[in-house]
């Protein structure tokens, strides 16, 4: 643990969890105060969890997606969240050493010293659905650690203060663009985000890529079609995404969707998912798809 004043608080969300997965939460629960497991299974898999004496277990009872049951627990005053708290978000299948989570606190108070409003921290991460590590760079502001446009959210370190004070994730956004709609109201707010090649995480990211000409397009389950477009079209109608995020939102919702329809393994759901999420976009639909 931490010789810290500040706390360090972990959320997860689940989604039908494994033994495996819980296993993994286990060790992690290890290096952070409490670790709050945001269920989204529909079902009771407190049991699962039941041996890690820091967690917090929130059975969401349906499916509320990434944003929405993370704010369940992040504006719940219950857990007597305090502005200074670190908040540091993974995937139910993350695995990392305490050395990970040291580094990102330190050098996230680093920049807290040598910088005015300091927003998100992330790693770089092994994409193990391409073999590749990957990392966003922009600035640099000192050895290894830059200031960028957006981050994932696995792995993101921030104060709970700078959730609060742009109102937490959007409800609106149920699972893709959760994160960069994130960093881009915080920097709206006139905050910086930030990622370090100084440790990494494993990330898998989508099912794999293909090469379309001079194209290298991720591969996804043909379901987040339907959320990558609703929601991506919900978020070009906002004032904050910064210009060169609006045109790599056009191509993710209108361009993309249908190189996927053409190129890739199951042509017909791909393309029944992007017509639905037309449609419901069109009607102002948010949440969980409705089949």
């Amino acid at each position: 643990m931490y010789d810290l004043k500040d706390k360090i608080y972990a959320l997860i969300t689940l989604f039908k969890p494994s033994e495996q997965n819980a296993e993994k939460i286990k060790d992690l629960s290890k290096y952070v105060d409490k670790v709050f497991l945001c269920d989204n299974s529909g079902e009771n898999k407190g049991e699962l969890f039941s041996g890690i004496e820091n967690a917090i277990y929130i059975n969401n009872q349906s499916n509320l997606g990434l944003s929405a049951a993370y704010n369940a627990a992040l504006r719940d005053p219950k857990y007597g969240w305090n502005d200074n708290d670190f908040i540091i978000f993974f995937d139910q299948d993350s695995s990392v050493s305490q050395k990970h989570i040291e580094k990102l606190v330190h050098i996230y108070q680093k920049l807290e010293r040598q910088m005015d409003k300091v927003g998100c921290l992330g790693p770089a991460y092994f994409n193990s659905a391409n073999g590749q590590v990957e990392v966003v760079k922009g600035k640099e502001i000192f050895d290894r650690t830059y200031e960028v446009n957006r981050i994932i959210t696995s792995s993101m370190l921030i104060r709970y203060s700078l959730l609060k004070g742009v109102g937490f994730f959007n409800d609106s956004v149920f699972l893709d663009y959760a994160d960069w709609d994130l960093c881009w109201r915080l920097r709206k707010a006139g905050y910086s985000c930030f990622t370090t090649t100084a440790t990494k995480i494993d990330h898998r990211v989508g099912l794999g890529e293909k090469k379309i000409g001079p194209l290298s397009i991720r591969i996804w389950d043909p379901i987040r079609t339907y959320y990558q477009v609703r929601d991506g079209k919900y978020l070009l109608r906002q004032s904050y995404i910064p210009t060169h995020d609006r045109m790599q939102l056009i191509y993710m919702t209108s361009i993309l969707p249908k190189l996927n329809i053409k190129y890739l393994d199951q042509s017909s759901e791909r393309k029944r998912y992007y017509h639905k999420a037309i449609k419901d976009f069109n009607a102002g639909k948010i949440g969980a798809i409705e089949e």
